[in-house]
């Protein structure tokens, strides 16, 4: 009897985990068009479209590393346009950054 229920046990761990794992993705943000921040592309459109796993998705930045760069900034420098302590500065035209739990 102890066999069968670690053995049902198991099972049920395997259907439950299984499904869970693997399912990260990496969206090329502004798919062809990539990451340029101007008003020609409409990101908000573009983000409405989707579901983010937050945790486990990335956001792939594809820029022009000459002209932009991309910085991590809280909430409340967000709101407020202020870069000066960012909590991360990408550089490279071609970044990848998880999307974080908060």
């Amino acid at each position: 009897m102890g066999f069968n229920r670690k053995f049902l046990f198991s099972i049920v761990l395997l259907v439950v985990a299984v499904p869970l794992m693997g399912n990260a993705f990496v969206w090329n943000v502004g798919d062809a068009a990539g990451w340029s921040g101007q008003a020609q592309f409409d990101y908000d459109n573009w983000a409405g479209r989707r579901t983010f796993l937050v945790g486990d998705d990335s956001l792939r930045l594809v820029y022009d590393p000459n002209t932009t760069n991309v910085m991590e900034v809280s909430y409340c420098d967000f709101k407020s346009c202020n870069p000066s302590s960012p909590l991360a500065t990408y550089n490279t035209g071609n970044d990848t950054v998880p999307i974080p739990l908060f």
